[in-house]
C-alpha cells in the first residue's frame, strides 16, 4: 500500500518512494521523471552537466517535490465543506496528490496521466471529474498542461494549482542567501497574510516597484507570499546579480504563491487558478466565490511552463 503522511507547516507530502512507479520523458536538453502516484514531478535534470533543478524532497525540510493541488488550493477552512446539506472532509492539497494516475498517452518527450473520480473520491468531493495532466518538453521548457472535465450532472466548483519546488544550489560555498527571486514585471503591491493555509483579513506592505527580491530579505515570511493578479509573465530564481537559472511562465494561471521558509534550501513558485480559502469563508462550497465553475460536460484547459537556463 502506498502511504501518505502530512507534516510540516502548511504543506508537506511524504510518499513511500520505494513503492512508487515513475515514467521518464526526454529530449536533447532535459530528462524529466514523473511519479504515476499524484502525477508529481520527481526530477528535472539537464542532460549536459547533470544539473538538477527540482527540489529533491528531503523530509527534513519538505518531503514534497511538485504536488498538484486539486480541487482545492492548500485547504478549505477546517479541511471541510458542505454540499446539499452534507458535510465533506477534504484534506490538505485535495485529491490531486493522493491518487494513482493512469498513463493515457506517451511519446519520447511527452506523457499524459489521467485521474478520474471513483467511489472513494466521491466520499470527499461529490463531483464526478476527469483530470488530465500532460508534461511536454519543448527545448529547455517543460510544459505543464491540465484539462479538467466535469463528468457529472451539476455545476462543479474547483481550484487548481501547481506546487513545484526548486533547489538552491549549494556548491562552491553558496547558501540560500546567495539567491534572489526575479519578476518579469516590476511589482508594486501589498499582500494578504496567509496563516495555516487561510487568507486573513490583514494585508501588509510588500514590494515597491521591485523586479528582484532577495530570499534573505526580512519581508520573506515563514508562510507563503500570495500575489493575486500579479501580472508577471515569469517569476524566476537567480543568483544575486545574475539572470535566472529557472523560471515559471504562468500562461493561464493568474495568481501565484511563493513559499521559501527562512533557512530552508528550496523555493516553491506555485501557479494558481483561484487561491487559498478565506479565514471567514462560507462552509457551503457553492458560496465560495473565488472557485472556478464547470457546467455538466464542460472542460477547461490550463497551462504553465517551467523554463530552465
Amino acid at each position: 500500500m502506498k502511504r501518505l503522511l502530512l507534516t510540516c507547516p502548511l504543506i508537506a507530502l511524504c510518499l513511500n518512494l520505494a513503492a512508487m512507479d515513475t515514467v521518464s520523458i526526454a529530449n536533447s536538453q532535459l530528462t524529466v521523471q514523473i511519479a504515476t502516484y499524484g502525477a508529481e514531478l520527481q526530477s528535472i535534470k539537464a542532460n549536459e552537466g547533470g544539473r538538477e533543478y527540482l527540489w529533491h524532497g528531503d523530509p527534513e525540510y519538505w518531503a514534497g517535490r511538485a504536488p498538484i493541488m486539486f480541487p482545492v488550493i492548500v485547504r478549505f477552512k477546517g479541511d471541510e465543506f458542505t454540499h446539499n446539506e452534507k458535510r465533506y472532509n477534504l484534506p490538505l492539497l485535495g485529491l490531486g496528490p493522493r491518487n494513482e494516475y493512469k498513463i493515457t498517452n506517451r511519446t519520447k518527450d511527452s506523457v499524459t496521466l489521467t485521474l478520474e473520480s471513483d467511489s472513494e473520491t466521491l466520499k470527499q468531493y461529490p463531483f464526478p471529474f476527469r483530470l488530465e495532466v500532460t508534461y511536454r518538453l519543448e527545448g529547455q521548457k517543460l510544459v505543464n498542461h491540465f484539462q479538467v472535465e466535469n463528468l457529472g450532472s451539476e455545476t462543479m466548483p474547483f481550484t487548481l494549482g501547481g506546487h513545484p519546488g526548486f533547489v538552491y544550489p549549494s556548491g562552491g560555498g553558496k547558501t540560500r542567501d546567495n539567491y534572489t527571486l526575479t519578476f518579469s514585471t516590476p511589482q508594486n503591491t501589498d499582500r494578504p497574510i496567509v496563516t495555516e493555509g487561510l487568507i486573513q483579513k490583514e494585508r501588509v506592505p510588500f514590494l515597491n516597484n521591485e523586479s528582484r527580491l532577495d530570499v534573505s530579505d526580512e519581508r520573506v515570511p515563514n508562510h507563503g507570499m500570495l500575489l493575486i493578479g500579479h501580472g508577471c509573465d515569469r517569476i524566476g530564481v537567480a543568483e544575486k546579480d545574475s539572470p535566472p537559472f529557472v523560471e515559471i511562465e504562468f500562461g493561464d494561471f493568474p495568481n501565484v504563491n511563493i513559499w521559501t521558509p527562512p533557512g530552508k534550501p528550496f523555493v516553491c513558485i506555485e501557479p494558481l487558478v483561484g487561491h487559498h480559502d478565506f479565514q471567514d469563508t462560507p462552509l457551503e462550497i457553492s458560496e465560495k466565490s473565488y472557485l472556478s465553475q464547470l457546467t455538466p460536460g464542460e472542460s477547461k484547459n490550463y497551462q504553465f511552463s517551467i523554463i530552465t537556463h
